[in-house]
């Protein structure tokens, strides 16, 4: 590997540069074999990288698609600079970007205003795939898909859902409801709860969460369009982690569709 090369994987860690280069770097065993798996993503896997001294059995399973794919076993010193974990497996895979995602208008739509923290969203986007959510809407203003927190939080989860970032959510979700879907907000200031809503069978839906510290903006808030729901509560705890309130809210919805025979 030379100088050039290890300069510019090491820059992946900043989204100015995934951007600039149209780049992104995965990192770990189930990364990498998530994207393998992935009919969207194992054909952007344009280089494998694997520290010297390191053997991948995995690998076996796909050897028409790695024997493709550049694969170059580097020094330790070397991969320690490109790698972001403490304990690095010894694994990573240097991604294309894809092309945007052309937006397809499934029945379960989550979508995510502002979201900052990568754990949470990386919680998030595992927790809409596990519940089969057709499209996840992702706002301006989030924090990026790509970022090795999000990557490693989802398990590879952004590998095997329609993800659509930069959203204008004004414009997107009101779209959505002339479209005759029915929007739910989260929000702490309602009054009516998730266990009281009889959702229509058969109608599309989506779920709106916002930022972990402001929730969602007052514009959509203010929206009187739109209907709000929260999670109920039994102690005098002030809210819930949005990762945890999203598979709250999926699951419920879920089974109260399992319930009317939907599903």
């Amino acid at each position: 590997m030379t100088n050039k090369e290890l300069k510019l994987y090491s820059s992946l860690k900043l989204k100015k540069y995934r951007e600039t280069e149209n780049l992104f770097l995965i990192e770990g065993e189930h990364l990498v074999e998530e994207c393998l798996k992935s009919i969207k993503y194992k054909n952007l896997l344009i280089k494998l990288l694997i520290e010297k001294g390191r053997k991948f059995s995995f690998l076996n399973k796909y050897k028409e698609l790695t024997g493709k794919t550049e694969t170059e076993e580097i020094e330790t010193t070397k991969f320690r600079k490109i790698s972001e974990t403490k304990n690095s497996q010894g694994i990573a895979g240097i991604l294309q970007m894809p092309e945007k995602v052309k937006f397809s208008k499934g029945k379960l739509i989550v979508a995510l205003d502002n979201i900052n923290d990568p754990g949470n969203l990386g919680t998030i986007l595992r927790t809409c795939h596990w519940f089969g959510t057709d499209t996840v809407l992702i706002s301006e203003n989030s924090v990026d898909i790509y970022n090795s927190k999000v990557l490693r939080a989802s398990q590879g989860s952004v590998f095997h859902i329609d993800i659509i970032t930069d959203i204008n959510l004004n414009k997107t979700l009101f779209d959505l409801y002339k479209d005759n879907y029915d929007i739910y907000l989260t929000t702490l200031e309602t009054t009516y709860f998730l266990d009281d809503i009889k959702f229509e069978a058969d109608k599309k839906t989506v779920f709106v969460f916002g930022n972990e510290a402001t929730g969602i903006s007052k514009d959509l808030i203010n929206n009187k369009i739109y209907k709000q729901i929260k999670i109920k509560g039994y102690s005098t705890c002030e809210s819930l982690n949005i990762g945890i309130s999203t598979g709250i809210l999926l699951h419920t919805f879920r089974n109260k569709y399992l319930i009317q025979g939907r599903l």
